[in-house]
């Protein structure tokens, strides 16, 4: 593999990390003192009418996955004739969702915002006003989706690094602004928040037209680039609801059988994976533009080496903090929450595991979404989680079982499917082994988290709990997966790349 092409994925990591890190210490800090400002009754006013908003956007999320994949694939395949058509195609798809998700917004959600939802009279023009704003934030982002595509397939990513900067700054003064200005804290928070956005989408539209030249939208309808993208979007859209049934269906259950109590503890054990979510998803977004280049150029050596390197990359990155976290999850909890609610603990440590298998499907699932037929992995994944709602009720009515069971079954299913879609990888790739995938990459890493769980536990046996032994157990975990995944994952290449990139930082620091 080209060094230069190291180098890209290696940099373009690093961005992305950066990007979440600051994205996620500016969202601690700001929500804390939004929360503050607005009061709990606006602050949760804005949430409730915001994810009403939400919840009409399931199709663009459906969207956004065949945009990315096909602008990707033909920049890949250097067809560039064929790219404009297809970014136009897919910004005027977009542009309908939006039409689509405003009308219904208009119409059946702003019924059920004024007729279901529990809001106190006086602040109904404020929740109305936020909802209007946020329909026309949603439209904004829709029509903004190609453009990122394009700025991901490019491998552009120090242009989101800068963007976020920006973003941290602007929600910065949004914070500053809402302690000063003398106006309806609500509605002044929507309109701030919405011209952010704007501002946003401005500059990325406005480098995406001055760089790339697929990106002046033409209208352009052709079915056959129109049909392949809605077909990609239909039965991935079938995947992503039935996804979305099982995690609702999942917070159902656990209220059903247990109370509100373990849904308290649930939503924490979701915290916790979002967070852990955002470091591996930063890697998987550096190595997915080539995966898709790749298979389009027919070069399945390298498009293999990248999946190996990949699961490598962020299950390596995902072990040095997640087996800590898992191991003093207590201490963690109670430095952050001062109460720990029954149940968190184990149910997100289970959680954490469960995220380590979903991390390397998400990888799994890149190739076969190159290849643009993605109704086998929709059907299987979408049913299978389907069936795990139905098993998890039906078993919890006759057996009394406690609550962290449910995610050991989920954790089951999900394993489940990572083989089934391993399989279809090799299926629908041939040239693909996914035999040697699972014996040079997945398999040792099973055995490092197996020795690196052994490792926590041992300290924590040994040594009482406080900060010594947490950064302790930080240390070795880093050490010893440096060591085991230099060992048993990582190939000579990557090995000699990490040692020049050390070696480099050692004699900078050194002079």
């Amino acid at each position: 593999m080209p060094a230069t092409n190291n180098r890209r994925i290696a940099k373009n990591a690093m961005l992305l990390y950066v990007r979440m890190g600051i994205s996620m210490l500016v969202s601690l800090y700001t929500s804390r003192v939004v929360l503050r400002v607005l009061g709990v009754e606006d602050f949760g006013i804005y949430g409730v009418v915001g994810g009403v908003v939400a919840l009409l956007e399931f199709l663009n999320a459906s969207m956004s996955g065949a945009t990315s994949r096909f602008i990707t694939f033909e920049l890949g395949k250097g067809n560039i004739e064929k790219l404009k058509k297809v970014f136009s195609s897919s910004l005027l798809i977009h542009i309908g969702i939006a039409v689509v998700i405003f009308v219904v917004g208009e119409t059946l959600g702003l019924w059920f915002v004024t007729n279901k939802l529990i809001i106190p009279e006086e602040r109904m023009f404020a929740a109305l006003c936020v909802f209007q704003i946020s329909i026309v934030t949603s439209a904004i982002n829709i029509t903004q989706v190609p453009y990122s595509a394009c700025i991901i397939a490019h491998e552009k990513m120090d242009v989101y690094a800068y963007a976020e900067i920006l973003r941290v700054v602007l929600k910065l003064l949004i914070v500053y602004l809402l302690e000063y200005i003398l106006f309806d804290k609500l509605i002044l928070y929507a309109i701030l928040t919405f011209s952010v956005t704007l501002i946003l989408t401005t500059i990325y539209k406005f480098y995406c037209v001055k760089h790339f030249t697929e990106s002046h939208f033409r209208f352009v309808y052709d079915r056959k680039i129109l049909n392949p993208m809605l077909k990609f979007s239909g039965w991935d859209l079938y995947g992503n609801i039935c996804g979305t049934i099982k995690q609702q269906g999942t917070t159902i259950i656990l209220n059903l059988f247990y109370g509100p109590i373990v849904n308290a503890a649930a939503n924490i054990a979701s915290t916790v994976i979002g967070a852990l979510s955002s470091l591996s998803s930063s890697t998987t977004t550096a190595f997915r533009p080539q995966m898709i280049k790749q298979y389009a150029q027919s070069d399945f050596a390298i498009l293999q080496l990248l999946i190996k390197r990949s699961i490598g990359a962020t299950s390596f990155l995902l072990s040095v903090c997640a087996f800590p976290v898992v191991a003093e999850m207590h201490l963690i909890m109670m430095t952050w929450l001062g109460q720990v609610p029954e149940h968190a603990v184990a149910l997100t440590r289970i959680a954490i595991f469960n995220s380590l298998i979903g991390n390397v499907n998400a990888i799994i699932l890149t190739p076969i979404h190159a290849t643009g037929n993605v109704k086998n992995i929709s059907i299987i994944g979408g049913t299978a989680y389907l069936l795990n709602i139905v098993f998890l009720y039906f078993l919890l009515s006759f057996v009394s079982l406690p609550p962290l069971w449910v995610y050991l079954i989920n954790c089951i299913i999900m394993f489940v499917i990572l083989v089934a879609d391993s399989l279809i990888l090799n299926h629908q790739i041939p040239q693909i082994n996914s035999i040697k995938i699972w014996t040079q990459a997945i398999l040792p890493i099973v055995l490092i988290s197996v020795l690196l769980y052994i490792l926590c536990n041992y300290i924590v046996n040994n040594m009482e709990e406080g900060l010594l032994r947490f950064v302790l157990m930080f240390v070795l975990t880093f050490l010893v997966s440096v060591l085991l995944y230099f060992s048993l994952v990582f190939d000579k290449d990557i090995r000699l790349f990490l040692l020049n990139k050390f070696k480099f930082l050692f004699y900078k620091v050194k002079s």
